[in-house]
């Protein structure tokens, strides 16, 4: 009996010629899930990676700026200073970030209030509104109108038209800016980082002690500087609108926690002073602070010791 031989290529259907095999389902599904279990590795190392960058980066910043401060005392003796007497005593100080702005890159205006550029709704921090002939700087993010706790009186002018500014003696020399204005990103009267705004908490020049009640860090009000640090400078900084009524409050206990007053040592929240086991984080002349990722300064709880650990806001200068 004649054997069937095997089909010949060129005896294949003409549908049948060329194809290649196929992909079954399960096949697919296998891919898939080889694909899924490696995305989920390598997206935590990709985002462990970026948050690295973005905290060196940061970081570089305020060494430049720290930099910038060391000119401008060359220049006029002492790092710049915030008068709390003069501001609006209707509102804490709030003014470290835009005392640091205005001495550093000083984007205002030579004679006249701000003028350019025009800041609408929603306002980031820095962001300037001029109303009823005075300058309003923004303190964090809002839609409110200017004149409410998020913002904060300030004099804008700076006596020169462009980045740097004049003292008022007659003939002086234009001074600054003390930064590369394309090195640092700023925002009206705010400096920039990619998390948020720097703030700036110059160091009391009576240099009281800081292991004497509330020596360290406390707030003063707009009246004598009493501590080594004011936390007037930037209170509005720390406040979240889901804070409780606390004594101390929340916002002065998230400085003193991150600055390492964090706590009284019998289990109470952080006092005001360094007292014994903890070590102060910095005492330098001045303190620079940015945000961590979250955009937030300090740690939601300050008595709890493992937030203030896992807190990412990046403080200089650094011991």
């Amino acid at each position: 009996m004649p054997q069937s031989s095997p089909t010949r290529p060129d005896r294949l259907h003409p549908r049948e010629r060329g194809r290649t095999p196929a992909f079954t389902l399960i096949e697919l599904l296998v891919v898939i899930g080889i694909l899924i279990l490696v995305a989920g590795i390598l997206l935590p190392i990709v985002g462990r990676a970026n948050k690295s960058a973005g905290k060196t980066k940061t970081t570089a910043d305020l060494a430049v700026i720290g930099v910038a401060l060391e000119a401008y005392k060359a220049d006029f003796g002492s790092y710049p200073y915030i008068d709390t007497v003069s501001n609006d005593p209707t509102v804490r100080a709030n003014l470290g970030m835009t005392v640091l702005c205005k001495a550093l890159v000083a984007p205002g205006n030579a004679t006249a209030g701000w003028t350019s550029p025009t800041y609408t709704a929603p306002y980031q921090p820095g962001a300037v509104v001029r109303s009823g002939g005075n300058d309003y700087v923004a303190l964090v993010e809002t839609r409110t109108l200017p004149t409410g706790t998020d913002w904060v009186l300030f004099n804008t002018i700076d006596g020169y038209d462009s980045p740097g500014f004049k003292t008022r003696t007659s003939g002086a020399p234009v001074r600054g800016p003390y930064v590369q204005v394309d090195r640092l990103k700023t925002n009206g009267m705010a400096i920039i980082t990619s998390t948020g705004p720097v703030l700036y908490f110059p160091a009391s020049p009576l240099k009281p002690s800081i292991t004497s009640a509330n020596g360290f860090v406390t707030s003063t009000g707009t009246g004598k500087r009493t501590s080594y640090y004011n936390a007037d400078d930037n209170y509005r900084a720390f406040q979240r609108t889901t804070d409780v009524v606390t004594l101390p409050p929340l916002p002065l206990s998230r400085i003193r926690a991150m600055l390492g007053d964090v706590g009284d040592g019998t289990g109470g929240p952080p006092d005001g002073q360094i007292d014994a086991g903890e070590t102060a984080f910095v005492t330098g002349p001045y303190i620079l602070w940015a945000p961590g990722d979250d955009g937030k300064f300090g740690p939601d709880e300050p008595t709890v010791l493992s937030q203030v650990k896992a807190c990412d806001d990046i403080i200089s200068p650094q011991p």
